[in-house]
């Protein structure tokens, strides 16, 4: 699916599978609604494809530093914290300051 851009034809059709409930499994109402095994392998390819795409960010640069939000292990607190400690470095100097934050959309 990465090169080809397409679905294997086998992922377009599932099986589903009935479920013991409780019982001897000799009446429908010890089963539950059947399941198929199809959103297993979404969830498996999409993780896959999560991971293959957070590598290929990483290694190309794509995301910048001040992407906070965007980076394992930080997160936009990050940046509010910078942010905070330059406006009361500034306020400790007691000069007058002008701050200018420039806010952009991700989107």
């Amino acid at each position: 699916m990465w090169e080809g851009g397409r679905w294997p034809e086998k992922w377009e059709e599932g099986m589903i599978v009935p479920v013991i409930k409780k019982g001897q499994r000799e009446e429908v109402r010890d089963y539950r609604g059947g399941m198929s095994i199809m959103p297993t392998l979404y969830k498996m390819y999409t993780a896959a494809l999560a991971e293959r795409l957070k590598e290929d960010v990483k290694g190309k640069r794509l995301i910048p530093p001040n992407q906070a939000g965007f980076r394992k292990g930080m997160g936009t607190l990050d940046n509010i914290y910078v942010l905070n400690f330059l406006i009361n470095r500034q306020v400790r100097k007691k000069k007058k300051t002008n701050i200018i934050c420039k806010f952009e959309s991700s989107v």
